[in-house]
């Protein structure tokens, strides 16, 4: 069975003064229809520019896509012109940023952009599209929708004004949803409630779903496949129940390792990765998490590993993976929602 979503060898660069930044770096995946794949890393790991050029969206002037394939049910993505490609965006393919509030314009209500957004994508008049609109609301859980529709995004809380998002992302009922840190600058009980309304939505309209976040916590229990980003590479990717026990990759391990453990004493010093992200403009030999890395080894400085895959079917780029024979802590896996 062909994947929905098929990305071969995709590879995008910044322009800047000091030289070409790679900040996606030969990256191939597959999603199928109903699956959920997490991207997760670091600030500056390169998933948000990924989720961006799956999405075919511009990079910004010092940005590009150099090469690569992004096929979604068997539609050339990177070849469609922009007009044939603005078609596909809320019907086939649909994305929610991270800021809701750069993502609505703040001089239309919400009604409005609701509206014309479903009579662009669409087949129906203004009329029904202001009903389907209060419906969308109301699934999206917007509370007395008929008024909300009213008012401008300035007058919604966060919370609020990301249900807005998804019920424009939906509204379609896209084949593949892209979120891309969803539930940034929200509260914790407001994550939960965004994460599931993904859920739902993801559910109902039988879509497959690309989960970017930089937490961990996010995406567990939440995703079918995980995807590790570094330096612009997938260093790792394996179902989720076997990234949340027994990480292959170094870098995985020390994400894991570096989450809050209730189970330790108040005032607990946390573990850290030491060290920060590699700077892409200078960049040189071998493995870009060796200096972090508390594995690496001479070889690891000198040669970079490619992506490779191991009997169980995860796939990890690293010279001296972290043992199968050493798991983390039961504490912690509990923790991560792996029963």
């Amino acid at each position: 069975m062909t994947p929905l979503l098929q990305v071969r060898n995709l590879h995008a660069t910044f322009l800047t003064a000091r030289g070409p930044v790679t900040a996606v770096n030969s990256v191939s995946l597959d999603l199928d229809s109903g699956q959920t794949l997490a991207i997760v890393g670091e600030s500056g790991s390169g998933k948000t520019v990924l989720a961006r050029a799956i999405m075919g969206l511009d990079l910004g002037k010092p940005g590009r896509i150099d090469s690569g394939e992004v096929w979604l049910d068997g539609l050339d993505m990177r070849s469609l012109p922009p007009a044939q490609l603005r078609g596909v965006w809320g019907r086939r393919v649909s994305m929610v940023f991270q800021d809701p509030m750069t993502a609505l314009n703040p001089v239309l209500t919400i009604g409005r952009q609701l509206t014309e957004h479903l009579v662009y994508r669409g087949t129906i008049s203004r009329r029904q599209a202001e009903e389907v609109a209060i419906d969308l609301l109301r699934r999206v859980g917007v509370p007395d929708p008929a008024r909300r529709r009213r008012q401008y995004p300035h007058e919604l809380s966060g919370g609020l004004r990301q249900r807005v998002v998804i019920a424009l992302a939906i509204a379609g009922q896209p084949q593949l949803l892209l979120a891309d840190e969803p539930t940034t600058a929200l509260d914790v009980t407001v994550q939960a409630q965004i994460l599931n309304l993904l859920a739902d939505a993801q559910q109902e309209l039988g879509m497959a779903m690309i989960l970017v976040s930089h937490d961990l916590g996010v995406v567990r229990g939440r995703a079918d496949q995980v995807a590790v980003m570094y330096a612009g590479r997938i260093v790792e990717r394996a179902p989720a129940r076997r990234i949340f026990s027994t990480p292959r990759m170094p870098y995985t391990e020390a994400l894991l390792r570096a989450r809050p453990d209730p189970a330790r004493p108040i005032h607990s010093r946390l573990e850290v990765i030491p060290g920060g992200t590699p700077d892409l403009a200078t960049r040189g030999l071998g493995c870009p998490f060796a200096p972090r890395c508390s594995y690496a080894q001479d070889r690891c400085r000198v040669e970079a590993p490619a992506l490779t895959r191991d009997e169980s079917g995860s796939e990890y780029a690293c010279w001296f993976p972290v043992p199968e024979d050493k798991p983390l802590p039961e504490n912690l896996i509990r923790q991560r929602g792996v029963s």
